[in-house]
């Protein structure tokens, strides 16, 4: 379908000698064609780029190694676009002979419309570039959010467990230090002399690990109190 010999355009005489003499206007309905085949690539990778942009949260490194893949991708295909451009500006090849009016304007033309095309197609790489770098940006800073989610709550977790064990610990010690064959007890305390030593130890350590709680509830009822404190003579005066 792309093969440029097969859409070779001879609109008149001027187009059938410019054939005969000037390879340019060969190349150039080659040139034609491999930018239709990139801007075909170019259609596929934003289609692909629209499909990272909107990936699902668990496949978040996954689309960042598309997109990554799809930058790469777009600067080999402006590289070897580069090449096409040298043979656009020279209009083929310096060493080829040069041709006469009519001819040569034919040829400036062709060339206008070619480096048309090519800039348009350049405009569309650094779109891409930019649509693909602006994309990663936007996966990473998701991911980053998303781990920063899962260090705060590995945090909490980790501070329950502190205050658990800040509790239970000195239980179990306690309950141990009872458990304990020692001469001096001759027979095991009862189980109200452990629970009775035990309330306290919890009130303690519950006050302890809640003491900013209790100060913010002590600061907030402050207030209330001197509200329903009878005035002194002195305030009245």
């Amino acid at each position: 379908m792309l093969n440029p010999l097969r859409h070779l355009e001879i609109r008149d005489e001027l187009d059938h000698e410019l054939l005969l003499r000037e390879p340019f206007f060969v190349l150039a309905n080659i040139i034609r064609s491999a930018v239709t085949t990139w801007n075909m690539m170019l259609n596929a990778i934003e289609e692909d780029i629209n499909a990272c942009e909107q990936v699902n949260i668990d496949r978040l490194q996954a689309g960042m190694e598309q997109l990554r893949f799809n930058n790469s991708l777009i600067d080999r295909i402006k590289g070897f676009a580069t090449v096409s451009s040298y043979a656009i500006h020279n209009m083929g090849s310096r060493s080829w002979p040069a041709v006469t009016e009519p001819l040569l304007q034919r040829k400036l033309d062709l060339q206008a419309v070619l480096q048309i095309d090519f800039d348009e197609f350049k405009r569309r790489c650094a779109l891409f570039n930019t649509r693909c770098e602006k994309a990663m940006t936007i996966l990473l800073t998701i991911a980053q959010l998303r781990q920063s989610q899962h260090a705060t709550i590995q945090a909490y977790q980790v501070t329950d467990l502190s205050r658990l064990a800040f509790i239970f610990i000195p239980q179990s010690l306690l309950v141990s230090a009872f458990s304990m064959n020692i001469a001096e007890l001759h027979r095991p305390p009862s189980v109200w002399i452990v629970i009775t030593m035990a309330v306290p130890m919890i009130i303690v350590a519950l006050g302890l690990i809640h003491r900013r709680k209790i100060r913010l509830w002590a600061l907030q009822r402050r207030p209330l109190r001197n509200r329903r404190r009878p005035a002194t003579e002195e305030e009245k005066i």
